[in-house]
C-alpha cells in the first residue's frame, strides 16, 4: 500500500480536479480508508489492467483497512457523490464502476461532461468547479435610432393615426351603439399614435 503523500501527489498531476472536488468534501487521506487512496488505486488498476468494475473485497485485499464494511462503503459513496464512480447493486456484492473517460478529471479545460456534484452540507465552492455568475441580458439587436430612422417612424405613426381617425369617423356616423363604442376606442388609438409620433420628433431633434 503507497503511503499517503505518495497517492496524494500521484493524484495531484493525475486527476486535480478530482482532489478539488474531494477537498471540498473536507475528506483527509489519513482516515481508513481513505478517498484518495481508493482513487488512487481504481486509477491504477485501470492503468495497468484495464479494470473499471471493483467490489470492497477486491479493494480491501488489495488496499488492506481496518474499518468495518459500512464505513468502507461510506468513503466510496463520496466518490460516488463528485461522480468518479457508479453503484451497481444487481449482484450479490456492491460493485463500483469507474466513469469514463478518466481524462474527465485532469485540468484539460476543453472537457465538458464533467460529473455534477452531488449535495452535500460540506462541500464549498472551489475555483474551476463553478462559472461566474451570468446577469440576464437580452440581446433584443435594435437598429440605430439614427435620424432618417426616426422621421421614418414618426411618418408610419402618423398615418397609422389618420387611418384611425378616418375609421372612427365612419364607426360613429353609422349610427350603432357598438360602432360609437370602437370609434371612441380607435380615437384613444390614434391619440396614441400621434402622441408617440410627437416624443420621437422631438428626440430627432435634439
Amino acid at each position: 500500500m503507497e503511503s499517503s503523500d505518495v497517492v496524494k501527489s500521484y493524484l495531484d498531476d493525475a486527476a486535480p480536479i478530482l482532489v478539488s472536488r474531494l477537498q471540498a468534501h473536507d475528506k483527509s487521506p489519513l482516515e481508513d480508508p481513505d478517498v484518495y487512496t481508493l482513487a488512487y488505486q481504481m486509477i491504477s488498476q485501470y492503468s495497468e489492467n484495464g479494470t473499471t468494475t471493483f467490489t470492497l473485497s477486491e479493494l480491501q485485499s488489495n488496499i488492506g483497512w481496518s474499518a468495518n464494511e459500512d464505513t468502507a462503503r461510506s468513503r466510496l459513496e463520496t466518490l460516488r457523490t463528485v461522480g468518479f464512480v457508479e453503484l451497481n447493486s444487481a449482484g450479490r456484492e456492491y460493485q463500483y464502476t469507474l466513469r469514463e473517460p478518466l481524462t474527465v478529471w485532469t485540468a484539460d479545460s476543453s472537457m465538458t461532461d464533467l460529473p455534477k456534484v452531488g449535495p452535500s452540507r460540506s462541500i464549498v465552492s472551489t475555483p474551476g468547479d463553478q462559472e461566474p455568475t451570468r446577469w440576464f441580458s437580452p440581446n433584443l439587436n435594435l437598429p440605430e435610432p439614427t435620424s432618417e430612422r426616426l422621421w421614418s417612424y414618426a411618418v408610419t405613426l402618423s398615418v397609422s393615426a389618420v387611418v384611425c381617425l378616418v375609421a372612427t369617423t365612419l364607426l360613429i356616423l353609422s349610427g350603432h351603439q357598438l360602432g360609437f363604442i370602437g370609434g371612441v376606442i380607435l380615437l384613444a388609438v390614434a391619440w396614441g399614435f400621434v402622441s408617440i409620433a410627437g416624443a420621437i420628433l422631438i428626440v430627432r431633434t435634439l
